[in-house]
């Protein structure tokens, strides 16, 4: 029989936030941040929140030990419309690579 007991290879803090808007909670954030044994880095897990208007980015940047915690938080305008103009681009290009309908006349 094995008493010992596995030793964690990973811990992880967490804190959780309330996004508002106009006065209204859309989201409750919960950006994480993970400590792994073999590495002196830790790993940040970051929150976002996408919208068709712009993109939400919380990352956990610090925790004290009473219990507070450091965001730091980025809006970014408009990302989905850069992937939809890159699929609209791959779908012309597609369009524009069939060939013609219309027969060739010599």
């Amino acid at each position: 029989m094995n008493d010992k007991m596995p030793v964690p290879t990973k811990a992880e803090v967490t804190a959780t936030m309330d996004v508002e808007k106009d006065g209204k909670v859309i989201a409750t954030a919960a950006p994480k941040r993970d400590f792994y044994k073999n590495n002196e880095q830790p790993v940040s897990r970051v929150y976002n929140l996408s919208g068709l208007k712009e993109d939400l980015y919380i990352i956990l940047a610090g925790f004290q030990d009473d219990g507070s915690a450091t965001f730091k938080v980025h809006v970014n305008p408009l990302v989905k419309w850069l992937w939809i103009g890159g699929i609209v681009i791959g779908v012309g290009t597609f369009i524009a690579m069939l060939p013609d309908r219309r027969g060739r006349k010599s």
